[in-house]
């Protein structure tokens, strides 16, 4: 089959306002629990399963990457009770879904500092890596201990324990030692619930990244808000500081 010109260069077009790499804040988990009378628990098992339909729908679309906020440097000052709970349920819920990440041919990994999880977190995480390396429709990349400060941070402590002392550090030195230096930066990041800020996601990251910002609460958020976020991305011109 032959195509004419202008065939071409639509699908061209087309091709350049699909989002390759998306990255995600999943907000409101706690406002919604509190909104239906239920525990702050319950608001994340509701998130976690709205993650799972969008991960489903996202690899539908040809995203290749989503990267997910899950945890941040600045959870830690929550209370015990609803950390070790939040681990608990990350933990069953990478027990229980694997299988369908397998089968979806999703391939997890993660950036942050995951030092300060607790073993059997560390352990799941590491059997779940493992089993779905291979895995190329969709990269979905969990943020865990993550805080785009300590990632730029971390990064530049390992440049100066390698560097000579009169080598200058430059931006490609940076980007090559962040937790996400085998990525490309996201082309557009999706925050629920109305708040209009980065909350320290992956400042480096997001320089020339389209940014959408919605009021739905992420346990609500569905398949045609998600569509409404592609839709918004392929209106914008994107001119990368050109």
């Amino acid at each position: 089959m032959s195509y004419s010109t202008s065939d071409e260069a639509s699908k061209i077009e087309q091709v350049r306002k699909s989002p390759f790499h998306i990255a995600l804040i999943m907000d409101g988990n706690r406002r919604w629990a509190q909104k239906e009378g239920l525990p702050i628990i319950q608001g994340y098992h509701a998130g976690a399963q709205t993650l799972q339909s969008i991960v489903e729908i996202a690899a539908k679309k040809g995203v290749k990457i989503l990267t997910v906020f899950a945890f941040s440097t600045e959870n830690w000052q929550r209370p015990r009770k609803e950390i070790r709970a939040l681990f608990h349920m990350l933990t069953r819920f990478l027990l229980k879904k694997q299988g369908l990440l397998v089968n979806n041919h999703v391939c997890l990994e993660t950036i942050g500092d995951s030092s300060e999880f607790p073993f059997y977190l560390h352990r799941i995480l590491d059997k779940v890596k493992v089993r779905t390396q291979g895995n190329q429709r969709l990269k979905l990349v969990l943020a865990l201990n993550y805080g785009g400060r300590d990632e730029i941070v971390r990064a530049v402590n390992k440049i100066v324990s390698r560097k000579s002392s009169t080598e200058k550090i430059t931006e490609q030195m940076i980007t090559d030692n962040l937790d996400t230096n085998c990525h490309p930066d996201p082309d557009l990041l999706i925050r629920t619930s109305g708040e209009m800020r980065l909350s320290n996601f992956m400042l480096w990251q997001l320089s020339y990244t389209e940014i959408y910002f919605t009021t739905v609460l992420w346990p609500e958020f569905t398949e045609v808000d998600f569509e409404k976020a592609l839709t918004f991305y392929a209106s914008r011109m994107r001119r990368l500081g050109r």
